[in-house]
């Protein structure tokens, strides 16, 4: 019985660090890819625009 105790607390252990492994990375170009989004609201293309023209 102490076998498979062992054997699925490890497991379990091993399920969540490979799901950190893996999803760190995307969550990290998510927040990345969302702070660049914040420069393309409408405010900020016409207030490029008004400098690039002038």
């Amino acid at each position: 019985m102490d076998k498979y105790v062992v054997a699925i607390i490890l497991t379990t252990i091993g399920f969540f660090a490979l799901a950190a492994i893996l999803l760190v990375p995307v969550w990290r170009f998510l927040n990345k890819e969302e702070k660049i989004s914040e420069e393309w609201t409408e405010e900020k293309v016409s207030e490029r625009n008004r400098t690039t023209d002038a």
